[in-house]
């Protein structure tokens, strides 16, 4: 079985860009068998998100059972991802950028890449490590990166994919980079697309070898995109959203290709464990993101060892006791703009000197906002940037499409779990 997850689409978009633009691996998969998937968590809950919800999947487990709400935490021992089931039954895999998971104990599981905000999982085998560590510096470093930093990193990457991939791979690679510098310059878009080409090619070239029994490949570029890019009801109107479908257009024409080199009939299932809702007509909702965790932090007298920041808005921040976790969780609570809480704080209850925390706060705010915290007051933009006017939000429904009938008309996301076995 290959096992798609291209995280997050909204099927009425892909339909609509499919019928509107030259998608013809798009219009393929949407003629295929049609499932609902659902989840009752909801937005406030903290786990309706992707990480979250994948985590259902991969386990069989509803999120008050395995209890991972935060990006970057991985499944203990007692919980069977879909990957060690099938080690189980002697059925060999490669898994490939899926979130919140790690290899674990499935000794057949061929190759294994880890998402790259889940910082200590690495890549199996360690050569892998290579195609992840730009996307992993990048995520940390959001907002002011080191350039010297990232030139090493893009020539790390580029070592890793001209030992991973194809050289045809290379051509179609450099003509998705050139039209999206050309297109939209140093935007944030045209290097995740260039990451997450490179990616597939890789896992394609991998799943090519090895033969195994399963395989799964993780794609995030759409969900970035319908986030950032869905400006207006009719996706058609965001040169953004087309550039990145011709891309997930031409990276499921390849999969399919590789199957069929393979001479390989199998199972095919394409899932997004949540979808997204276009929010034009919705209030104002601004995505806040620290300049830097660790200035911010240390402007507010949080006295810590080290950050890990996540995917955007949010951070591991790890301290050296845990009388001064308990402090730096009470002072981040502390943290208000106009009246209002600034961020989410959790104390880890796995590790006691861990806290998590994610800036909650998403209205427009004037210039001279203040920042308070017990004793400190600050100007909001001096330890803040505002990102970009959200686009797309979770709802509580899913998609799955698959080539092969027996999937329910719906079921409970979690549920996904027996269809994969």
């Amino acid at each position: 079985m290959l096992v798609i997850e291209l995280n997050e689409y909204n099927k009425e978009l892909l339909e609509k860009m499919s019928s509107n633009f030259d998608l013809p691996n798009i219009k393929k998969i949407l003629l295929w068998h049609y499932c609902e998937t659902y989840t009752s968590d909801e937005e406030s809950s903290g786990y309706l998100d992707p990480w979250c919800q994948w985590v259902s999947v991969h386990t069989g487990k509803k999120s008050d059972e395995h209890q991972l709400k935060n990006l970057g935490e991985v499944p203990n021992k007692n919980l069977i991802q879909i990957w060690e089931y099938w080690d189980t039954n002697n059925e060999t895999s490669v898994i490939w950028g899926v979130m919140n998971g790690n290899r674990s104990d499935a000794e057949l599981c061929k190759a294994f890449v880890p998402d790259p905000w889940t910082y200590h999982e690495e890549a199996f085998p360690k050569k892998l490590n290579g195609l992840i560590s730009l996307p992993r510096y990048l995520s940390k470093n959001y907002i002011n990166p080191s350039k010297l930093i990232i030139l090493r990193e893009i020539f790390r990457f580029l070592f890793a994919c001209l030992k991973n991939t194809r050289p045809k791979d290379w051509f179609t690679g450099l003509k998705i980079f050139i039209r999206g510098v050309q297109k939209f310059r140093g935007s944030n878009l045209t290097f995740i697309a260039f990451f997450e080409w490179f990616s597939s090619m890789a896992f394609l070239k991998t799943y090519k070898r090895d033969q195994p029994d399963h395989g799964i490949l993780f794609l995030n570029l759409l969900a970035h995109a319908q986030h950032h890019y869905w400006t207006d009801e009719d996706p058609s109107k965001s040169p953004q959203l087309i550039y990145v479908l011709e891309i997930i257009d031409n990276i499921l024409g390849r999969c399919f290709h590789t199957l069929g080199e393979m001479k390989k009939s199998q199972k095919v299932m394409m899932l997004n464990a949540i979808t997204q809702k276009n929010t034009n007509e919705e209030p104002t909702w601004i995505l806040y993101v620290p300049k830097s965790h660790e200035s911010f932090l240390k402007k507010f007298e949080i006295g810590f060892s080290h950050v890990e920041p996540l995917m955007t808005n949010d951070a591991h921040v790890f301290f050296e006791t845990e009388a001064e976790a308990k402090r730096g969780e009470r002072r981040l609570k502390s943290l208000e703009v106009v009246g209002k809480p600034l961020l989410h704080v959790e104390r880890s209850n796995i590790n006691p000197k861990k806290c998590f925390y994610k800036c909650i706060f998403t209205e427009q705010l004037n210039r001279d906002a203040i920042l308070s915290c017990e004793n400190i007051s600050l100007h909001f933009n001096e330890c803040f940037s505002e990102v970009v006017q959200r686009t797309g939000r979770h709802v509580q429904k899913g998609d799955i499409l698959s080539n092969e009938s027996g999937l329910p008309k719906s079921l409970g996301i979690e549920k996904v779990f027996n269809y994969l076995r």
